[in-house]
């Protein structure tokens, strides 16, 4: 069970509590094969390791750095299949792109800086699944709106920085700034994840679109 809610594309709530319900069964399943041998109360202290990393001391995270990492991973992914739901290298939707590659980044920098910050906003990320109109209407206080609205090729102009979020006015696709006029999306239609310079031959689907930020990438002051 664990292993196939891993592996399964779609996030959704289910898989979420299908792979905590996985993860107990296998620790009690390893107790129970254990039985008699002498060493089995290391196996007591497994799920104490796999907590501590979200029991460490939190420090601040350094935002530019953060966003740099998160726009590399974002690229990563350009190619990636397009999945409705997905939130996975085997499959992705066009909110589950810029969750992922900003979970990437969070993990990354929670192993590297010993950070239970990071790690604790993995977490937070990870349980509480935001779509892209979600995004557009600020949930959980995750993103902010940046004052810019319109077509896509008129919205490379400050305060636009990469990594940010254009959401079309309806809730019903994001796609995410690279810089340099270039953007990245999971697109349904083309059924892949695509780099492109956008300009007028985009046509009216990316029309309405207003612009939002990640608030955990916003530089401080």
């Amino acid at each position: 069970m664990a292993i196939g809610c891993t592996l399964h594309p779609v996030h959704n709530r289910l898989l979420e509590v299908g792979m905590l319900v996985g993860a107990v069964l296998v620790w009690g399943a390893l107790l129970l094969l254990a039985r008699g041998y002498p060493k089995r109360r290391i196996l007591w202290a497994l799920p104490v390791l796999g907590l501590l990393p979200f029991a460490l001391p939190g420090k601040a995270i350094d935002s530019n750095a953060l966003r740099s990492d998160y726009v590399k991973r974002l690229r990563g992914y350009d190619g990636t299949r397009y999945v409705w739901g997905g939130e996975s290298p085997l499959g992705i939707d066009c909110s589950g792109l810029p969750r992922r590659a900003l979970r990437d980044a969070l993990w990354a920098e929670g192993w590297q800086k010993a950070n239970g910050t990071a790690f604790r906003e993995w977490l937070s990320q990870w349980w509480f699944d935001s779509s892209a109109r979600a995004m557009g209407q600020g949930y959980r206080g995750e993103t902010r709106t940046l004052g810019l609205a319109g077509p896509l090729w008129k919205l490379d102009q400050p305060p636009l920085r990469p990594g940010d979020l254009a959401v079309r006015a309806d809730g019903i696709h994001v796609v995410v700034y690279l810089g340099g006029n270039q953007w990245i999306e999971a697109d349904p239609g083309r059924s892949r994840v695509r780099c492109w310079d956008t300009s007028p031959r985009d046509g009216p689907w990316y029309e309405p679109m207003v612009a939002h930020r990640w608030v955990i990438c916003e530089c401080p002051g």
